[in-house]
């Protein structure tokens, strides 16, 4: 049985392998890539077949489910998560199974079995219509203390995540208003790609408020807002390739 493991985070991924082998000796991990972009590009162009899928729902860069919107999916995906947070996204995924972490044998066992009678349709990428534009969103309605408020895409600096909360944060009064989206449903659906941008899992920024962009330790990018941000906003090592081609540097 070929395996894939979309997971960063390393003692994880080797308790998981431990367990499968535990489970089968002749299972095969085909691959453990280790951000959400890496996964995309794994699935889009290895030759291995894979019969079923462990996907971490969090990763540096995003959300696994993120893969979802850009690939049709046709092998059984098992999520594994540190909180019940994502279990109903896994549901509308149609993983086969949602694990709470730390993993157990019992429950590894159940999810392989489970996979193993669900059927194998291989992996492609979504159609893209060409002769459809995408409609994305020209304003939002934001919840303020406890009124509600429209707000036009032009007054946003940028969104972050704080828990399960998204934000929206006024370019003129620097306001924070809470967002009824998930930031990877303004990223792949909501939001135009050209004018916004997502630097690492909790923020996306306007292009309109990048002032400057500085080197920053471990090949990262450090973005200087204005007006300025609460907090340092760094562009992952993943993002930063994307990144720079957004801005044409």
């Amino acid at each position: 049985m070929n395996i894939l493991i979309a997971n960063n985070k390393g003692e994880k991924v080797q308790k998981l392998r431990e367990l499968l082998m535990r489970y089968d000796q002749q299972i095969h991990i085909v691959a453990n890539p280790e951000s959400v972009e890496s996964t995309i590009d794994y699935l889009q162009k290895s030759q291995d077949h894979i019969d079923m899928a462990f996907f971490e729902t969090q990763m540096a860069d995003g959300s696994t489910f993120e893969i979802f919107n850009k690939l049709n999916i046709g092998i059984p995906v098992v999520f594994t998560s540190a909180t019940e947070q994502d279990a109903f996204k896994a549901i509308k995924a149609r993983g086969v199974d949602y694990l709470l972490e730390p993993l157990v044998y019992e429950d590894i066992a159940g999810a392989v079995a489970k996979a193993s009678m669900s059927p194998v349709r291989g992996i492609e990428a979504k159609p893209c219509w060409t002769d459809q534009k995408p409609v994305f969103k020209k304003r939002f309605l934001v919840k303020y203390g406890y009124k509600m408020h429209y707000k036009t895409l032009d007054e946003v600096a940028y969104f972050y995540a704080d828990g399960k909360m998204v934000y929206f944060v006024s370019r003129t009064t620097g306001r924070n208003f809470i967002v009824d989206y998930t930031l990877e449903e303004l990223e792949s659906r909501y939001l135009d790609p050209d004018s916004f941008f997502r630097i690492n899992r909790k923020y996306i920024i306007h292009i309109a408020v990048v002032e400057e962009v500085r080197s920053y330790a471990n090949n990262r990018l450090k973005v200087i807002l204005n007006p300025p941000a609460e907090k340092d906003m760094i562009v992952s090592r993943d993002k930063v390739a994307s990144f720079k081609n957004w801005l044409n540097l």
